[in-house]
């Protein structure tokens, strides 16, 4: 909101408020994109293990089958 106190700024004073709100909002947004790039590697890895799990399940199974 624009007031009498923000018109009796100088131009550098009213222009280092935005910058402020701008690195603060950068760095809420790399926050998120790590923690979500930190959830999809989580995700993946889990993918991956059940694969794992589930490839060496039928080997085994089908081990057993060719006795």
């Amino acid at each position: 909101m624009v007031n009498r106190e923000y018109l009796d700024l100088r131009p550098g004073q009213i222009r280092a408020e935005p910058k402020a709100e701008l690195v603060e909002a950068r760095a809420e947004i790399l926050r998120w994109i790590i923690g979500a790039i930190g959830f999809e590697t989580v995700v993946v890895n889990g993918a991956v293990a059940a694969l794992i799990r589930l490839l060496h399940y039928v080997h085994r199974r089908c081990a057993e089958d060719d006795r």
